[in-house]
């Protein structure tokens, strides 16, 4: 018999094999590439992804007085210092590479970071101002140790005297440990450039390129609390509203000359609030006499063939939204990101977007969710989670925009029913299907 043929020969080479493998991995882990290993899978098929990603948190609704358990038998949209806590440690574990998927690019904070206080009241407003400023320097220091840039977009609950007025850099005073004033973008990076103009940045809005001056991403940010039909400085929304639609027809024209991509991050999305049945953006009539959001869809259909994606929050919810032309045709995709704080009925959550590194296209989202409601109790954040292309059965091959040209409405409609409150059973159909569609008025 020849040694190789020996069964004590083949056991003895297959331990030392298997030994080898297990070696490999616990002491030298770069090296489970070299040998296939299959990266971690999270829950529910929101898997490990070599895309690159970014990170989306929005709606956090600080309360850092009060225990959830407090708020939520109260009733009230906030969230407590021991969900912030909770949320906080996911959202470490991600930007550390340590949660199934890899290390974020970049952060978006789509705004809303204080609890709902009565601006009525100074004490609240007081508390209101402490509590931003609690969220930025628990976010400024997240990023900072992952070394990431955070970009902050304003909520309409993020202004200085109340909600839905105009915005303040004051807000940025309330970090105090901070050592500067970090505005339009927390802690950046050496090599990350701003694209920015004084008056655009008191107003609430600017542009940033979060990769540096050499990625072909730009993140132009709006404050879509100016276009609200709720914001309190009716006398100058006008004004307002048309400087910065001009402003971003600028944005996207020099992104154009400059073949560059666009991803768009407001707080406020337009279209219909489905809860109330009422638009979300005011009827406003810019300077030549066109609807705003007329002329929001207008610039999104002359450069759609730049623009990847657009993010939204502001309804604590899941979801997307379709956006059309004038003849009727999906322009783009608004993608939903839901809140931390549980009150609208939604689980806690946020998002992780990849992108295509080339062309910078959203390839998919995964909605990583702590599972609040069985006991309406905040509980350690485990490894729930959901993505876009397994709800909806999208090919791996494809982006979010081009499964969208796939899906018939009924699909559609179920998939966002589906993720609608992250999880804590269907979203209401009624209110779905009258969120989808962001049309001419």
């Amino acid at each position: 018999m020849k040694k190789r043929d020996n069964p004590v020969f083949i056991f003895g080479a297959l331990t030392a094999a298997v030994f080898m493998v297990l070696a490999c991995t616990i002491f030298f882990p770069g090296c489970g590439k070299l040998l296939g290993a299959t990266p971690p899978v999270s829950q529910n098929g929101g898997g490990a992804d070599s895309l690159p990603t970014f990170l989306v948190i929005s709606d956090i609704h600080l309360h850092s007085s009060l225990l959830q358990d407090d708020i939520t038998s109260a009733g009230a949209a906030d969230t407590g210092h021991d969900l912030w806590d909770t949320a906080q440690n996911k959202i470490r574990k991600v930007l550390a590479g340590e949660a199934g998927f890899s290390k974020p690019k970049f952060i978006i904070v789509l705004g809303d970071l204080p609890w709902h206080a009565n601006a009525v009241i100074g004490s609240e407003l007081e508390s209101a101002h402490e509590n931003s400023g609690q969220v930025l320097h628990d976010l400024r220091l997240m990023a900072e140790k992952a070394d990431v840039p955070l970009i902050y977009v304003p909520g309409n609950n993020d202004p200085w005297v109340g909600d839905y007025h105009p915005f303040s850099l004051k807000m940025f005073t309330q970090d105090t440990d901070a050592c500067k004033t970090y505005w339009p973008i927390i802690t950046p990076r050496r090599d990350v450039t701003e694209v920015q103009e004084q008056t655009t940045l008191n107003m609430g809005y600017y542009s940033v390129l979060p990769l540096g001056l050499k990625s072909k991403l730009r993140v132009i940010v709006l404050n879509s609390t100016i276009l609200s039909h709720k914001y309190t400085d009716t006398q100058n929304q006008r004004a307002d509203a048309t400087a910065q639609i001009k402003w971003l027809q600028t944005q996207l024209e020099q992104a154009k000359a400059e073949n560059r991509f666009v991803l768009i991050a407001m707080h406020v999305p337009p279209g219909m609030d489905g809860y109330k049945k009422k638009d979300f953006w005011r009827k406003v009539v810019m300077d030549n006499d066109t609807p705003v959001q007329n002329a929001f869809l207008d610039l999104i259909d002359k450069y759609q063939d730049r623009i990847v994606g657009l993010l939204s929050s502001h309804t604590h919810m899941d979801g997307l939204r379709k956006l059309y032309n004038r003849s009727g045709k999906l322009t783009a995709v608004d993608i939903s990101v839901p809140g931390i704080t549980p009150g609208h009925g939604n689980n806690p959550a946020f998002k992780i977007v990849s992108y295509n590194p080339v062309n910078f296209e959203l390839q998919n989202f995964t909605t990583l969710y702590q599972d609040f409601f069985p006991n309406k109790k905040v509980v350690a954040w485990g490894n729930q989670s959901f993505d876009f292309k397994t709800e909806f059965g999208c090919p791996q091959g494809t982006s979010i925009r081009s499964c969208f040209d796939t899906l018939n409405i009924s699909t559609l409609r179920h998939g966002i029913q589906n993720i609608y409150r992250a999880k804590h059973g269907l979203g209401n159909t009624e209110e779905v299907n009258a969120a989808i569609d962001v049309v001419y008025e």
